[in-house]
């Protein structure tokens, strides 16, 4: 393997176990220019970052390419500042979160607000000497939402400034809007307690309405101790809700936005599936979804997963990445000349193949690069496709 891309094996899984350490954090109020024509003149947001506070001082904590970002759009009648525990809570797990403030009972408006924010964001990053300046990698910036906010983000992604994916926690089913038109990944969390947007008439069909996803979509239903407030913190809370929620949340923006080789196991992982608390669930892949239960290690068994849509798939291993190498089964993301099949398998009920990975206790593999890549169907071809490419470094 080339020492170029060793030091990227090794800064990428840095960079994974970085955001898994609970950060320091602080908040500041904005109120940024609106960039656009549409929605509120100046943007107020709170905003939580991971930071180096010196005395009554607090900084964003540097990091190499800017922080993951989170915009979050507020229920009707809330505003953001609303959301402290669950904003916290995503920022100790390695984003910066910007809490919209504005349009509280502007349903039109908070969507276009929502879209304003990416260039805000953008503007504020590249701002010579300002507070935020190289703070956020915009190639990494997540739109979630509650209620409304859930609603609308879906139409801020149907005009689509840069979001990479979306996250509806019990959303209103936004009228009138072509959910075809959707094509990042987007989760959706709601509750059977919950009865100002009953889940079987809004974040269902919401779900059922994303069909164009080029990646997957998600449809997670808590039981009636969840209702529309408390799985995010709101009216007291419920931390079995609120935990199994925001799991499901972080799990998803790090394989969207980061490629975190583990972050999928606490969104479609068996534990989740299996978990007392959901009722419902319902997932797709548009191309195979891959990530590890638990980190490579020598001397002990780790299991890889494969999200297919059904049928055969098979696991390939390699010494890194490679920018990705078009081929007749989509893009190969793993390096062709260290490439080999590592295992084929059959999807189970749920349409997982489950691959078991033993390293032998030998220290010399200690730091060893692991690339893997899944070949199986999805729903963007009638044959079998490339689903996402993952790195990870052995561990001692």
């Amino acid at each position: 393997m080339s020492i170029a891309l060793r030091t990227a094996a090794v800064l990428a899984f840095s960079a994974t176990l970085l955001a898994q350490v609970p950060q320091q954090i602080a908040r500041r109020t904005v109120g940024w220019p609106n960039p656009t024509a549409q929605g509120s003149a100046t943007l107020e947001a709170t905003v939580y970052f991971p930071a180096v506070i010196q005395g009554n001082v607090a900084t964003v904590q540097p990091t190499p390419g800017g922080w993951p970002v989170v915009v979050f759009l507020h229920g009707y009648g809330l505003l953001g500042a609303d959301y402290n525990v669950f904003a916290t809570s995503l920022t100790e797990a390695g984003f910066v979160v910007v809490l919209s403030d504005t349009s509280q009972w502007d349903y039109f408006g908070q969507a276009a607000d929502g879209k304003a924010l990416y260039g805000a964001l953008s503007a504020a990053n590249q701002q010579a000497g300002g507070f935020y300046e190289g703070s956020f990698d915009m190639g990494r910036v997540a739109i979630v939402g509650h209620s409304m906010g859930g609603a609308n983000v879906a139409n801020v992604l149907l005009d689509n400034p840069g979001y990479g994916c979306g996250m509806a926690l019990s959303p209103v089913l936004p009228p009138g809007s072509d959910l075809t038109q959707v094509h990042v990944p987007v989760g959706v969390v709601a509750g059977e307690g919950d009865f100002v947007t009953p889940w079987v008439w809004h974040a269902l069909p919401y779900y059922q309405g994303l069909t164009q996803h080029e990646s997957m979509r998600f449809l997670h239903v808590l039981d009636a101790a969840c209702d529309h407030m408390n799985f995010v913190g709101l009216a007291g809370g419920n931390d079995a809700a609120l935990e199994f929620t925001l799991g499901a949340t972080v799990g998803f923006l790090r394989h969207c936005l980061s490629g975190d080789p583990m972050a999928l196991e606490s969104v479609l992982g068996p534990g989740v599936l299996a978990h007392a608390d959901l009722m419902h669930s319902q997932h797709e892949v548009a191309t195979p979804q891959l990530w590890l239960a638990a980190p490579a290690t020598i001397g002990q068994q780790t299991r890889i997963s494969l999200q297919v849509e059904g049928g055969p798939a098979a696991l390939f291993a390699a010494g890194g990445l490679v920018p990705a190498i078009p081929t007749d089964f989509g893009p190969l993301g793993i390096d062709p000349a260290s490439a080999f099949l590592l295992a084929i398998g059959l999807a189970n009920a749920v349409d997982r193949v489950d691959v078991l990975l033993w390293l032998p206790y030998d220290p010399s593999f200690v730091g060893m690069p692991l690339a893997l890549q899944g070949l199986g169907t999805g729903l963007v071809a009638s044959h079998a496709v490339f689903g996402n490419a993952v790195l990870t470094l052995v561990r001692d």
